[in-house]
């Protein structure tokens, strides 16, 4: 065989498998697009928990469905990438939460998520619906501080030579991360690979990220 009839030959192999690797990735495409408008459908209807098992889908199994629905945690959220179906998985996460009458901080883990110049698929459903989060929201944090400052006063009149100012609920005892002296952890610290997602996942027990983030380090620092 003459070497350019092999080099012939090599060109069509070539070729041939090219036309295969761009069939196959055309009908992943389309798949992945079938499934995608599935999930909107769901939406659509107001079917929040199957467009999350679509959504999944859609996105080849890069997230795991515990990561997020129960931690809230964007960079789990952050990793799919189809279209927009990171913004649809946050909504039809917070609209779960919110309408199972979950603690409001975790349905704020995912309408964070939301961009407020979301523009794209069910922008106007999604948008109106964080804004109506964020007012209740808002009054729900007014009430919260108002009771934690009752609290503190309560706190500080029934130790009024302390000479200090105990803003937390919580009290590790020694610096070991443990709650009011119990000797046990009671927050499942040990799940959380960041501060910030143990702070997401803990607003209602601690004053502001930073002392929930001091609260992480002195834990990690003397487990």
């Amino acid at each position: 065989m003459g070497k350019i009839m092999k080099i012939k030959i090599f060109v069509c192999l070539l070729v041939a498998a090219l036309a295969v690797y761009v069939t196959i990735g055309i009908v992943n495409d389309m798949k992945i697009e079938k499934v995608y408008k599935q999930a909107v459908t769901y939406m659509q209807a107001a079917e929040y928990e199957a467009a999350i098992e679509q959504l999944i889908l859609v996105n080849d199994g890069k997230i795991k469905k515990t990561d997020y629905l129960l931690y809230g945690s964007h960079a789990e959220i952050a990793k799919i990438s189809y279209k927009d179906s990171a913004t649809l998985l946050a909504y039809a996460l917070a609209k779960v939460s919110y309408e199972a009458g979950k603690d409001m901080n975790h349905t704020a883990c995912f309408v964070d998520f939301i961009s407020d110049g979301y523009n794209q698929t069910l922008s106007d459903e999604i948008i109106a619906f964080k804004q109506v989060f964020e007012t209740e929201y808002g009054v729900y944090q007014y009430e919260k501080s108002k009771k934690r400052a009752a609290e503190e006063e309560r706190l500080n009149k029934s130790a009024p030579n302390s000479g200090k100012n105990n803003r937390s609920a919580y009290k590790p005892s020694s610096g070991s991360g443990v709650k009011n002296g119990s000797g046990k952890e009671p927050y499942g610290i040990n799940d959380y690979d960041t501060p910030e997602d143990f702070y997401e996942s803990n607003r209602d027990e601690f004053w502001d990220y930073d002392e929930a983030q001091r609260y992480y380090n002195r834990y990690h620092e003397n487990p």
